[in-house]
C-alpha cells in the first residue's frame, strides 16, 4: 500500500538568480516526470537562471528551458537536467470528479440530478443533502403519502 509520504521524494526546491547570479526568490515545485518539473509561473517571471534540488540536499542543478506555461494558472513546466527518481506520475494519477447532487419535484414524487461541478442546473439552489443508500439519477427516492 502505497504511503502518502511516497511522492515526498518528487519535491524540489527551486532557487531564481538574476543576471549578476544574485538569489531572487526561493519556492518548491513537483517534479511530474524524470526530468520535468512544476512549479508557479510567478516564481520564476523575470529571473535569468533556475536552479533546482531535490529536497533535503543543496545539490542544485541548472534548468534547462521550459516546455509548456500557462499564465491563467500560474504553472510553469521546466525541463531539467537533473533525473527524479521518484516522479509523480500524472498517467497514472486520478481522482473522482467533483458532483453536484440536487433535488427536485416531478409529479410528487423526489427526484434527484447528478452532475459535474461547473455545469449549473437551472433552477438550482446552493445546499447540500446527504441521501443514505444507493440511488441513481432519475429513479424517485420516494413518493409522498
Amino acid at each position: 500500500m502505497a504511503s502518502p509520504y511516497d511522492n515526498a521524494r518528487a519535491l524540489v526546491r527551486i532557487n531564481t538568480y538574476n543576471h549578476y547570479n544574485q538569489k531572487m526568490a526561493e519556492g518548491y515545485g513537483i517534479y511530474v516526470e524524470k526530468n520535468k518539473v512544476v512549479a508557479p509561473l510567478s516564481l520564476v517571471k523575470g529571473c535569468f537562471r533556475v536552479k533546482v534540488s531535490p529536497i533535503g540536499t543543496d545539490n542544485f542543478s541548472d534548468v534547462e528551458g521550459f516546455t509548456a506555461h500557462s499564465f491563467d494558472h500560474d504553472l510553469i513546466v521546466m525541463q531539467c537536467m537533473e533525473r527524479c527518481k521518484a516522479p509523480i506520475l500524472l498517467s497514472k494519477a486520478h481522482a473522482p470528479a467533483d458532483t453536484l447532487l440536487s433535488l427536485f419535484w416531478n409529479n410528487r414524487q423526489l427526484y434527484f440530478n447528478k452532475s459535474t461541478v461547473g455545469k449549473p442546473l437551472p433552477g438550482d439552489t446552493l445546499g447540500r443533502v446527504v441521501l443514505s443508500g444507493k440511488v441513481a439519477a432519475g429513479e424517485a427516492l420516494f413518493t409522498p403519502t
